[in-house]
C-alpha cells in the first residue's frame, strides 16, 4: 500500500549512513528489509490517522502537510533503529531511535492539543461540554415538543 504522507525514500534519508535498503552495503552500514520498512511506515500512518480522525474531517484536503510527513518519518526511524542496533555499545545509534521516538510523540501530542494546526483542513467541532459520545441530549422548548440530538 503506498504511503499517504511521505515516501520510503524520505524515511531512508533520515537513516542515511546508519541503515540502507537490502543490497550491497558500505562498510559499517546495516541492510534493512524493504518489507519491514513498509510495515513500520504503514503502522505509523495508521497511528497518525487514528488521531487525525478525532480532529479533522477525513480524508484530508491536502495530505502533503510537512508535519505529517515528519511524524511518519520519525516514528518509522523510532521503530527501525532498535531492530537493527540491539545489544550494541552505547555509542551506537540507539540515541537516534530515542530522539526520533521523543520527537514523534511530541508532534502527535501537539496535533492532539491543536498546538499544531493543519492549514486548509476542516476541524471537527467538539461535542458540547458535559456530553459524552453516544449520549442523547433532550431539550424541551415548548410543552409537548422535544428535540433529541445524538452525539
Amino acid at each position: 500500500m503506498p504511503l499517504l504522507y511521505t515516501t520510503n525514500e524520505a524515511i531512508m534519508r533520515r537513516l542515511k549512513g546508519r541503515i540502507e535498503l537490502a543490497g550491497p552495503t558500505a562498510l559499517g552500514r546495516v541492510p534493512i528489509d524493504a518489507a519491514l520498512l513498509a510495515q513500520v511506515a504503514e503502522q505509523a500512518e495508521e497511528r497518525l490517522n487514528n488521531v487525525l480522525r478525532k480532529i479533522y474531517q477525513m480524508p484530508l484536503q491536502r495530505p502533503e502537510h510537512p508535519t505529517l510527513a515528519e511524524y511518519v518519518e520519525l516514528r518509522s526511524v523510532c521503530a527501525l533503529i532498535p531492530v537493527h542496533f540491539q545489544r550494541q555499545n552505547v555509542s551506537d545509534d540507539r540515541g537516534l531511535g530515542e530522539v526520533a521516538c521523543k520527537d514523534a510523540e511530541g508532534i502527535l501530542k501537539a496535533l492532539q492539543s491543536l498546538e499544531i494546526l493543519l492549514p486548509g483542513e476542516i476541524l471537527i467541532p467538539p461535542p458540547p461540554q458535559g456530553v459524552n459520545f453516544g449520549q442523547t441530549v433532550v431539550r424541551k422548548y415548548t410543552p409537548g415538543t422535544a428535540e433529541a440530538i445524538q452525539w
